[in-house]
């Protein structure tokens, strides 16, 4: 076979438009190779009838590379045309957490369940090169679905739950009952650690808003109902791992948290200490969170010393006039300061 490049560059051009009818024009001439075809193939994006249009012409399905977000279209027609889902297969099952007859299809035609994407995490987002999650994603995002069911079948095809993240992402479950009922039966039937940290399966490189142990996510996702049983379930509210923040200043707010004052006070009654919670409710300027911890016994004179602190820091940083930022920091001081004077004299 005699290749020709113009033929060839009008391939590409074709393909990238989705023009079919030019498209099997110049597949016809003879003057097209698998090879290229399956090239081309690699560049159709998630065109469809574009890769329908190449594989019959005898493309090669194996060469579609699956970066974790296929959909279901497009996997079932790779396999239509010899695809072998046994070394990419568990790349995608994560996406398809709500959907058992997939699941169970892919892993009929091969996909490794004890297989893991180390570039993705179970939201589907891209890691940084060198950052991984070694977590099976599949069982994380089927426990945040609240589905005992599907979880219990999946560990039956050989999912390993200690291998997920399974008891943090419960708390992204809205539904309570679902939630509480997943929550219990990680712990109690598949006898979850309810102190496992995240960093025992992933190293994004950096501090990560949900990391830490199942009660600092569950504080994170702002699920009080999640944080109540953990907490009643023996979860120790100071604990947490190297790269997440302690569960008091996710609940009071820190740099990667806004705060859920709601927490505060079921920390509290697990043993948490309120002048800690107050040092970092001060620092973030959050008066709701810094209320309750003052009417939990925090020193507010201590409190009212950091809270003039930070409002000169603030002041001494700046280099120009101020902005509408400065301004609403401002703001916050202020009202920051004056709960703890009236405190303070009350």
């Amino acid at each position: 076979m005699i290749e020709d490049d113009q033929t060839t560059e009008g391939l590409r051009s074709a393909a990238s438009t989705g023009d079919l009818t030019a498209m099997r024009d110049l597949l016809t001439t003879g003057h097209i190779s698998k090879a290229t075809a399956t090239e081309v193939l690699g560049d159709a994006g998630k065109k469809i009838e574009v890769m329908r249009c190449l594989l019959e012409f005898g493309a090669d399905a194996n060469s579609i590379k699956l970066r974790g977000h296929e959909p279901r279209e497009l996997l079932e027609l790779m396999v239509h045309f010899g695809a072998d889902l046994k070394s990419q297969g568990h790349m995608v099952l994560h996406n398809f957490a709500d959907d058992r007859d997939m699941l169970d299809w892919l892993l009929d035609h091969g996909a490794d369940i004890k297989r893991v994407n180390r570039g993705r995490t179970a939201s589907d987002f891209a890691l940084y090169p060198g950052g991984y999650d070694d977590s099976v994603k599949v069982l994380s995002n089927v426990a945040a679905k609240g589905d005992i069911e599907l979880f219990d079948h999946l560990v039956d095809r050989g999912a390993d739950p200690a291998r997920s993240l399974a008891l943090h992402y419960v708390s992204k479950c809205k539904d309570e009952e679902k939630a509480l009922s997943m929550l219990s039966h990680l712990l109690d039937v598949h006898e979850m650690d309810i102190h496992a940290d995240t960093d025992d399966l992933r190293d994004f490189f950096h501090d990560a808003e949900d990391a830490g142990t199942p009660l600092c996510t569950a504080i994170y996702r702002q699920n009080l109902a999640v944080v109540q049983e953990l907490l009643s379930r023996g979860a120790d509210p100071n604990r947490y791992g190297d790269s997440g923040h302690p569960p008091l200043s996710k609940a009071a707010g820190d740099v990667l948290n806004p705060g859920f004052p709601p927490a505060l006070e079921p920390l509290f009654k697990a043993g948490a200490e309120p002048q800690i919670a107050l040092e970092c409710a001060v620092r973030e300027r959050n008066v709701d969170a810094a209320k309750i911890c003052l009417l939990h016994g925090a020193d507010a004179p201590l409190g009212l010393a950091i809270a003039r602190e930070v409002e000169e820091a603030r002041l001494n940083d700046m280099i120009s006039e101020p902005t509408a930022r400065d301004e609403r920091l401002r703001q916050k001081s202020d009202a920051m300061i004056k709960l703890l004077e009236d405190w303070g004299q009350a």
